[in-house]
């Protein structure tokens, strides 16, 4: 679990990514609080992860 709320850069499944260059991101984020998908430029919702893998 992420040690604070908010909002981390995540792949398609919703588990939390480094976001670097050459990276397969998509700009995607992840809410730590209830999983939603959210894609960064329309602030749509795609999908949900009720138990995202987060970075140490």
């Amino acid at each position: 679990m992420a040690a604070y709320g908010g909002f981390y850069p995540c792949d398609k499944n919703g588990d939390e990514m480094e976001p670097l260059i050459g990276s397969d991101w998509d700009g995607l984020y992840v809410c730590a609080d209830c999983g939603r998908i959210i894609k960064q430029d329309t602030r749509e919702v795609v999908g949900i992860n009720p138990n995202p893998k987060f970075l140490d």
